[in-house]
């Protein structure tokens, strides 16, 4: 006989695939609750796209010392390029560029 033979212990098998079976379904539980998350997320989120030539206008950062009853936005501005899907390059009315990329989540459309 084989030393696996002999040290098989069919008790000791059993019981151990029942815990492996249990921490499958575990960890299939976990996964299936993330990505219901993970739906509900992507459900309630507004995708905001904008177009180079569009008006927008960006929040008003909180280093300018903002008032209680201040706007929280400033702008119109004019979208230059699309840096990335989520950063846009902006423009003042008077052609002159802003110095940095802004993120969509500090964006949001002019209607005029």
């Amino acid at each position: 006989m084989t030393l696996r033979v002999e040290k098989y212990d069919a008790e000791e098998n059993e019981i151990q695939r029942h815990v492996d079976q249990t921490s499958i379904e575990g960890k299939r539980e976990i996964f299936q609750c993330k990505n219901d998350m993970i739906t509900a997320y992507y459900k309630r989120v507004k995708h905001r796209n904008f177009r180079v030539q569009d008006l927008i206008l960006k929040k008003i950062e909180v280093s300018k010392h903002v008032v209680k009853l201040d706007p929280n936005w400033e702008g119109p501005y004019k979208v230059v390029k699309i840096c990335k899907v989520v950063s846009y390059r902006l423009q003042t009315m008077e052609e002159s560029d802003l110095m940095r990329h802004w993120n969509v989540m500090n964006l949001k459309k002019f209607y005029a």
